[in-house]
């Protein structure tokens, strides 16, 4: 379950304000110590921030919960894929936006090299 009170605490604020001021456009995340909501918060500032499409790439049964989280972070409208949607992606995500991957989605090899692909191909865009 995600936790909005964990951005509340000034470390985890200070990690996003961290990630924000990079303005990398690809995040990925794993559990513990508030890394989702932080770099959900971080994800979800820059695409509102930058006016860019969110792509969350993580398991289908927190879509509901992450969406909730989301919304109450001003993101209206954000893309989930599941990870085997991702998978099938022929050359990534679109450039133009923000991607969170939670980590456990890179365990599986089938959606690897599509989410290397999306890494690179954001990595040669330039921050707006």
């Amino acid at each position: 379950m995600l936790n909005a009170a964990e951005l509340e605490h000034s470390a985890v604020q200070a990690c996003v304000d961290a990630l924000v001021g990079t303005r990398v456009r690809l995040l990925l995340y794993d559990h513990g110590l508030a890394g989702r909501e932080a770099l959900l918060a971080a994800a979800a500032r820059l695409a509102v921030t930058a006016g860019l499409p969110l792509t969350v790439v993580d398991a289908e049964a927190l879509r509901d919960d992450t969406t909730a989280f989301l919304g109450r972070l001003g993101v209206a409208h954000h893309v989930f894929p599941a990870p085997a949607e991702a998978a099938c992606w022929p050359t990534g995500f679109t450039p133009h936006g923000v991607l969170a991957v939670h980590a456990d989605v890179l365990l599986d090899p089938a959606g690897q090299e599509p989410l290397a692909a999306a890494a690179r191909e954001g990595a040669t865009e330039s921050p707006t």
